[in-house]
């Protein structure tokens, strides 16, 4: 989940999803798009590109969410 949509390099609108429809409990957040994120990241001192398909644009959220379940699944690793 992005909170920019600067930072889609594909994207479309979605269905907009509110509340309890954007699967909220206890408070709101909107999803409003879905889109292809590329994201450079450091890795053993090395600068690899990671994309992110399906990512969703959610711009009331404060800070953007990765899952590492995702990342678990693709074989990499968190720290």
């Amino acid at each position: 989940m992005y909170v920019s949509k600067d930072v889609f390099v594909d994207y479309g609108t979605t269905v907009h999803r509110m509340g309890d429809s954007a699967k909220v409990k206890n408070g709101d957040f909107e999803i409003v798009g879905e889109g292809k994120v590329i994201q450079c990241y450091l890795i053993d001192g090395r600068e690899k590109n990671i994309t992110y398909t399906h990512a969703l644009y959610t711009p009331t959220l404060n800070a953007n969410l990765i899952s590492v379940s995702t990342f678990d699944r693709a074989g990499l690793t968190s720290a």
